[in-house]
């Protein structure tokens, strides 16, 4: 059986069209609940994956564009994201095992030395569940759950 390069098996799990449902834990205790959509497709010349993301969170509206892609010098994925709250995060990383890629950045916002944690883990093929956590000086800040469904069809 022929191996699949690292783009081959991200996007065999991730392209296609997605809904997506997004909770978001603050450092104080509060939350907050979104719904949207994410498509993913190929994107440089087939070397890379584009994901689009369209949410709302408790009725705000948020979007975010990533582009993947494998760095084979390092041996990691990058996924640089721009959002539409004005960030732009690098996140390399690695399977972690034969479900689940965890990502990771490093950097600062607002004057504050921000570290950022992304795990996807592909519970099936049409279900996946990424989780994003950050710290913020050192000390523990917002969590993202979100579950993606992949649409039938």
């Amino acid at each position: 059986m022929e191996q699949l390069t690292e783009m081959d098996r991200l996007g065999a799990r991730f392209l296609g069209e997605w809904d997506i449902e997004v909770n978001l834990s603050m450092p104080d205790g509060s939350a907050m609940k979104g719904q949207g959509t994410a498509t993913v497709r190929e994107a440089a010349g087939g070397d890379g994956i584009q994901s689009d993301l369209a949410f709302t969170l408790d009725g705000q509206p948020y979007t975010e564009t990533d582009n993947w892609r494998y760095e084979p010098r390092e041996e990691t994925i990058h996924m640089i994201g721009v959002g539409s709250d004005g960030t732009v995060h690098d996140h390399a990383g690695r399977w972690k095992d034969a479900g689940t890629l965890e990502l990771h950045w490093r950097g600062r916002e607002g004057g504050r030395k921000v570290e950022e944690t992304v795990t996807a883990t592909w519970e099936s093929p049409d279900t996946v569940r990424i989780r994003s956590e950050t710290t913020v000086d050192g000390k523990p800040g917002p969590i993202m759950d979100s579950v993606g469904r992949k649409r039938k069809g």
